[in-house]
């Protein structure tokens, strides 16, 4: 919820130029979420779009998700990142959003020629 913000972290976080250049761009749209957020009525009309007959009642107990995204000092990453880890024997996979489904078997094939590259089969 947004009394769970951890208020020193949330500011650590919006002084990145990534992260900047994210909200210079998407700063209206990030707006207009938390305002549906707490003005029900105005994500109603929104959704009367796709659906006419919804009503405030058919909504209940509901709250806005969360969208993870990989930002770097250039802004947002649209592409997945594969790196080596500190240990050297760990590949992470950065990056994948729920689309990384249809694409799981090249990430899966990357993943294998990397891992094979650094020598984590020797």
């Amino acid at each position: 919820t947004y009394r769970d913000v951890n208020v020193k972290e949330t500011i650590s976080t919006l002084m990145q130029p990534g992260v900047q250049k994210v909200m210079s761009k998407h700063l209206f749209t990030g707006i207009k979420e938390v305002f549906r957020d707490f003005v029900i009525s105005s994500n109603v009309a929104r959704l009367q779009q796709y659906i006419p007959s919804l009503t405030k009642e058919h909504i209940k107990g509901w709250k806005s998700g969360v969208r993870a995204i990989a930002v770097d000092e250039n802004g947002i990453l649209d592409e997945f990142v594969i790196e080596q880890g500190v240990s050297g024997k760990v590949l992470n996979v950065r990056n994948a959003p729920s689309p990384a489904c249809t694409a799981s078997l090249r990430i899966a094939e990357e993943v294998v020629d990397r891992a094979e590259n650094y020598g984590f089969f020797a």
